[in-house]
């Protein structure tokens, strides 16, 4: 069985690893738009809230989820 601090720590990792993917796209210029596009900040909003809700659910401890 998955605890909350578990589930939490699987999303922080998931949401940090989407913010720096999309970084990482930006970085190596791989769109055409110059900057972050429109659909790289509706990405990086998503990534950023699932990093958040990952983050909120550290402290709940060992209770299952």
């Amino acid at each position: 069985m998955i605890t909350k601090r578990q589930l939490g720590l699987i999303l922080a990792f998931f949401g940090f690893l989407l913010t720096l993917g999309i970084f990482a796209v930006e970085w190596f210029e791989a769109g055409n738009f110059q900057g972050i596009g429109p659909l790289q900040r509706i990405a990086l909003v998503i990534s950023f809230a699932i990093l958040v809700l990952g983050i909120t659910l550290l402290p709940f401890g060992d209770r299952p989820a």
